[in-house]
């Protein structure tokens, strides 16, 4: 057993170093690449290390979304561990927050008590049946998860534009999004301007709930054994198909909460297209943390980091704004070859 342990814990030390490795290999690309991009380096790298920490504000809305990036990063790792891929967050995420802004505006003679539970309720099962489709098509089609939960994303968003740009519009202002919650459905903020709000806290209880599950519980390693070797897991008496929809739907749930926190907390309505990157962001995020929900905030914390320092030397040095883009797929490229590494020496 001691042996068994020495050599766990020597895997996992190794695993470490190779993701801080991977992670400042991205930073270093990030670097470069803001070093040949602007006509003063120096103060443009000195912005880029410390401008999210140089007002309130930034700190504020850098946290903030590191709330937003770890619901879904949670949602993206669900879809993960169970053996899948759920490339539709982001429609997910559209779809919830639209349904959060409707019914919210219905159900205003509600105190919010009663409102948000249900409103929060019907985003997660809306979502999550969205992704569940998916899992559906998988089982009884055969068709893959990842091609059919982007295609059914990319059908669903359009809709939701068209309908936000018609029926669902707010005439009384210019912004192309729905009418405004009323004051008693908004989340209070904790460093006003900034949209920084009480889901943080959500979010981090809901991280350690999700790794107690996981790790502390038989259903918890049933069900990472089902994603990890379904042929084994059926041959044990588990149903890795059932895995399978469970952790789609949990998937697209989680994402709903992401949609719902979005508009009751950062927006206060649906605007279109405020869904943008939210999914890729959050898959970039689980990929960081190799789905441990434990290390998902830290993961979620470095790539607000990440986001809004690369946005705000964008601003203030008159840059491309595919340059923020650019420099996630650098950290995105050094991840992924640090996963094919691992993978290589598990097999071998």
């Amino acid at each position: 057993m001691k042996i068994i342990l020495k050599v766990q814990t020597a895997r996992l030390i190794r695993y470490l170093l190779t993701s801080l490795l991977a992670l400042s290999a991205g930073i270093m690309i990030s670097v470069l690449i803001l070093t040949f991009s602007v006509h003063n380096p120096l103060s443009t790298l000195t912005h880029f290390f410390s401008g999210p920490f140089s007002a309130p504000y930034y700190i504020g809305t850098m946290l903030n979304m590191v709330s937003l990036l770890t619901w879904a990063a949670l949602g993206a790792s669900a879809s993960i561990i169970s053996g899948n891929f759920n490339l539709g967050g982001e429609g997910q995420i559209y779809i919830s927050g639209c349904i959060t802004a409707i019914l919210l505006n219905k159900l205003s003679i509600l105190p919010a008590i009663i409102a948000l539970p249900i409103t929060a309720a019907a985003a997660f099962f809306t979502a999550g049946i969205t992704a569940a489709i998916s899992g559906m098509l998988k089982i009884y089609r055969n068709i893959s998860e990842l091609l059919s939960s982007f295609l059914i994303s990319a059908a669903v968003i359009p809709l939701i534009d068209a309908a936000i740009a018609g029926p669902l519009r707010d005439t009384h202002q210019n912004l192309l999004a729905t009418p405004q919650i009323a004051q008693q459905f908004q989340l209070c903020r904790l460093m006003p301007p900034s949209p920084l709000n009480s889901s943080l806290f959500a979010a981090v209880a809901v991280c350690i709930l999700c790794a107690w599950l996981l790790f502390r519980t038989t259903a918890g390693k049933q069900f990472r054994i089902c994603g990890t070797a379904p042929e084994f897991s059926r041959y044990s008496g588990l149903n890795p198909h059932r895995t399978t929809l469970i952790g789609m739907f949990i998937s697209g749930g989680l994402h709903g909460i992401t949609g719902f926190f979005a508009v009751t907390g950062t927006y206060f309505s649906c605007p279109a297209g405020f869904y943008t990157s939210m999914g890729w962001n959050a898959l970039t995020t689980a990929l960081i943390a190799h789905c441990n929900p434990t290390a998902i905030l830290p993961a979620s914390l470095f790539l607000s980091w990440l986001l809004t320092a690369t946005d705000k030397v964008v601003l203030t040095n008159n840059l491309a704004f595919d340059l923020t883009g650019i420099i996630q797929a650098s950290v995105l490229l050094c991840i992924s070859a640090q996963l094919i590494l691992h993978k290589r020496e598990k097999h071998t």
